[in-house]
């Protein structure tokens, strides 16, 4: 029998309030484990997505740390800050 066990294996918070985290998914079969995985990612002060899909003390952490003032301070901080576009390519149509 296979048994998935899925744990928060680190959470940090910078200084400007973005939360990272990593969760560690350990795989058994019978008792023992067959295989082990890492998923990394971040939420940021300007999240508007659906909390309850994060894990519990990511969600803990994004209530006691983004105080308006953290969210204010980050989304001025952010609206200056220019979208990277493509590049633009050229196809180069010389036979030479």
């Amino acid at each position: 029998m296979i048994e998935k066990k899925e744990h928060l294996s680190d959470i940090s918070i910078n200084e400007q309030g973005i939360i990272s985290y990593e969760l560690t998914s350990v795989f058994l079969e019978d008792g023992k484990e067959a295989s082990r995985s890492f998923f990394r990612s971040s939420v940021t002060p300007s999240f508007t997505g659906d909390k309850t899909e994060l894990p519990t003390l990511v969600q803990n952490a994004m209530e006691q740390t983004w105080t308006q003032e953290v969210i204010d301070a980050y989304n001025a901080a952010t609206v200056d800050t220019p979208t990277p576009t493509p590049t633009e390519t050229t196809e180069n149509t010389d036979p030479a």
